[in-house]
């Protein structure tokens, strides 16, 4: 399959703007979701619902058919200006090949703005349509959050409205493998789903230069290191010239007696990485903040 070539600027969203809020993944807690609506709302977006944002069935907000209605819905109205998605979860990556790529492929570019289960669809865009996605916050997740992160909200904001991206690293950022990289696409996002998808058509190499941006809450490290390694050897680090980390928030574990270093993830991102031959570093900035990725403007 020849991927689309990637497009490199989202269009910019206005005042008065009519957004879609929808729920690929799992189901929403309904009150931070209208927390999460209103504050879309004090930004004077418009904020239209999917048919089965608040559905439940099993594990999914709706079925298999009712989800990918919605994202149908969403990406291919040409008075939708974005796609907000409410939550992660689980459900988004065994739908993919259900989405009639060829039908949306005239559509209309608009953000699309999630993560976690979501990365599987910022993924596909970039694959079947070319189209640059934001790895942000969820609508019922930071959004809506009652003890709202203010840089990550008015990060997503500031690219939304005005295209500026807040910079990956800061004074506190870890380098562990140093070097130069010049400005390239980011592509990435939730470490266990890009490991779902490894040998997958959405999980294959683009074979062009790029930064790759990981994170993952709460996996033991050998897990961590079981899922880069994975990445490593499916050829997914192919053409990536760094790599930019998260905080890996729950991920620390506990030493072993075998193993006094076992909890350290730093050391274990090291040394896969380091077979990658990529330059590394972890990033609370990137943690916190918004990220345009997978694959999005430098």
């Amino acid at each position: 399959m020849t991927h689309r070539p990637l497009e490199r600027h989202l269009p910019l969203l206005r005042r008065h703007d009519r957004v879609a809020v929808i729920t690929p993944s799992g189901p929403p807690e309904q009150d931070s979701l209208d927390r999460g609506c209103d504050l879309l709302r004090t930004w004077g977006l418009d904020v239209m619902f999917g048919r089965h944002v608040s559905t439940l069935e099993a594990m999914t907000a709706g079925s298999d058919t009712d989800r990918v209605g919605d994202i149908i819905w969403a990406l291919t109205d040409p008075s939708i200006a974005a796609v907000f998605c409410g939550r992660g979860g689980y459900g988004l990556l065994r739908i993919l090949d259900r989405i009639p790529w060829d039908d949306i492929q005239n559509a209309p570019m608009k953000p699309v703005i999630g993560f976690s289960d979501v990365t599987c669809l910022h993924a596909a865009l970039e694959l079947h349509l070319g189209w640059p996605s934001i790895l942000g916050p969820h609508v019922a997740g930071g959004l809506g959050s009652t003890t709202p992160d203010a840089l990550s909200i008015e990060s997503l904001k500031r690219l939304l409205f005005e295209g500026r991206l807040q910079p990956l690293f800061t004074d506190a950022t870890r380098v562990m493998r140093a070097g130069r990289v010049e400005a390239l696409p980011l592509r990435g996002g939730n470490l266990a789903m890009l490991a779902a998808m490894a040998g997958s058509l959405e999980g294959t190499s683009r074979k062009t230069p790029f930064i790759a941006v990981l994170e993952d809450v709460n996996e033991a490290p050998y897990r961590v290191d079981r899922m880069l390694t994975q990445l490593l050897r499916s050829g997914w680090f192919e053409g990536a010239s760094g790599v930019v980390c998260g905080s890996w928030d729950g991920c620390r574990g506990q030493p072993t007696t075998e193993d006094p270093q076992s909890s350290d993830l730093s050391r274990t991102t090291s040394r896969v990485m380091k077979n990658a031959g990529v330059r590394i570093s972890e990033s609370d900035s990137f943690a916190r903040s918004v990220c345009a990725g997978p694959a999005s403007q430098p």
